[in-house]
């Protein structure tokens, strides 16, 4: 097994598939870095006559060529199930604040639209703000106090990923507000915080 992390630089994935390609590994298994890359892979893997998983991110098209598969949450449901949950927390009112994990990612694109879907069907709830903190624990810290100090009226945060709300939760026991906060994923250290409130 062969491991490399192209640390978000979509170039470098490519070069790093092509690279796995030329070795003749049996598969390639790719969390995508963005949007626009996937298209390229999934020609790369064709042409080599090489099976390519896709993981984590979807690679957007709805029909994937054979050999080419995606394994990954369904996430029009986490983003549907997480706000219908804290609508409810909330008695279906309240402003919403939405930390969408990263502009490039599809996942995190259809959460947040799934997000807004359901606080539309509620008259007393509104989003008032929806900004990146890239899946990021300290980039969820920064933004909830970066919210919190210009004074925005919040009562809700959605946030894409745990890691987000885990840091938003951290930026509000400094100021001792009370909000609800939501996460998705329920990774260990989500379900660590969620039990010590």
């Amino acid at each position: 097994m062969q491991f490399e992390d192209a640390r978000g630089d979509t170039g470098r994935q490519a070069d790093q598939v092509q690279s796995f390609i030329a070795s003749g590994v049996d598969a390639i298994i790719v969390d995508p870095g963005g949007l626009r890359q996937h298209p390229q892979l999934t020609k790369m893997a064709q042409q080599a006559k090489m099976p390519l998983v896709y993981v984590n991110r979807t690679p957007g098209d709805k029909t994937l060529p054979p050999g080419v598969v995606f394994v990954g949450s369904d996430e029009r449901e986490s983003g549907t199930l997480q706000m219908e949950a804290l609508a409810k927390l909330a008695n279906y009112k309240g402003n919403v604040a939405i930390m969408i994990g990263n502009l490039t990612d599809a996942g995190a694109l259809q959460r947040t639209k799934d997000v807004e879907q359901v606080v539309a069907k509620y008259p007393a709830m509104k989003v008032v703000q929806k900004q990146p903190a890239n899946y990021s624990r300290s980039e969820g810290m920064d933004l909830m106090q970066n919210w919190t100090g210009n004074g925005e009226a919040i009562d809700i945060v959605a946030a894409n990923n745990d890691e987000m709300a885990i840091g938003a939760a951290m930026a509000l026991e400094k100021s001792q507000k009370k909000l609800l906060i939501g996460g998705i994923d329920a990774t260990p250290d989500g379900l660590k915080a969620l039990a010590s409130r």
